[in-house]
């Protein structure tokens, strides 16, 4: 799952929601969800805002290009697919 997280006020927020409504469209299988950290309690890794974190993990800081961002999530699903494939493969 990406999140991103935002606050209401942050100059460079809108910029998020518009790159993840862009990119959310060549990753239909990839859950994304946008949080603002004014009506939940973010996690510890979260301090600034915005903040994307791909399975719970930081990918970026601030907002990245369309190209990084679907770079790093095309990353993702290549190694998603080899580790579906070495999980069903056979044995020897």
């Amino acid at each position: 799952m990406l999140e991103i997280y935002v606050r209401e006020g942050c100059w460079s927020c809108a910029e998020s929601k518009r790159t993840v409504a862009d990119v959310q469209q060549e990753f239909p299988a990839l859950p994304m969800k946008l949080h603002d950290i004014d009506q939940i309690e973010p996690p510890d890794v979260v301090f600034a805002t915005p903040t994307y974190l791909l399975n719970g993990r930081v990918l970026f800081l601030g907002n990245p290009t369309r190209a990084e961002l679907r770079r790093k999530l095309n990353e993702k699903r290549e190694m998603e697919d080899l580790e579906l494939e070495i999980d069903g493969s056979q044995p020897l």
